[in-house]
């Protein structure tokens, strides 16, 4: 019975509007006090999504014009924290009631993976992503790196990309001027 689930809590969910996407569903751990008594045990120097932008703009700023214009590239990691899994000891402390009718049995949902709602979550999923780019950067840069072969490798080479900003842009003449 998860009754008798060591360290058990249980908590309410709620939903967050969100303009021109679904509800984001997620979870009151302040009810329960389970985001009060949460260890901040995640690095929070992870979180850096307040300069992010001064970042990539100090990035672009500082690029070295003879490698050719900047290309950036944004991913959107739909539901990520869903992508993450949780220490098993945890599991208990987030449990999830939901709401039922009167007189039906209760039903209380344990997440599996880093839930919406607690405090950890967003530390947590930036050290991973924070780990994982680390890790691909570090194997993108190391020179005895042998890519695997894939299907669509000689297709993809023989494709020249056209210069979005056009061939007068500023970016595209950049290169060839005197003193860049």
């Amino acid at each position: 019975s998860v009754r008798d689930l060591p360290g058990l809590r249980i908590s309410p969910p709620g939903c967050v509007p969100q303009e021109g996407r679904r509800p984001r569903w997620i979870v009151d751990y302040t009810w329960s006090l389970v985001n009060n008594e949460t260890l901040p045990l995640a690095p929070k120097e992870a979180m850096q999504f307040g300069q992010a932008l001064d970042r990539v703009l100090r990035e672009i700023l500082l690029a070295d014009p003879k490698f050719g214009p900047v290309e950036l590239m944004k991913v959107d990691l739909s539901d990520g924290f869903y992508r993450v899994n949780l220490n098993i000891d945890d599991i208990p402390k987030l449990g999830v009631v939901f709401p039922t009718r009167p007189g039906e049995e209760r039903l209380v949902a344990l997440p599996l993976v880093l839930p919406m709602g607690w405090k950890n979550s967003p530390p947590i999923f930036s050290a991973v992503t924070e780990t994982v780019a680390d890790m691909a950067n570090r194997r993108i840069n190391d020179n005895r790196f042998e890519p695997l072969y894939h299907a669509l490798d000689e297709e993809a080479e023989e494709i020249t990309p056209a210069n979005p900003l056009g061939e007068d842009s500023v970016m595209s003449t950049r290169s060839e001027r005197p003193g860049s």
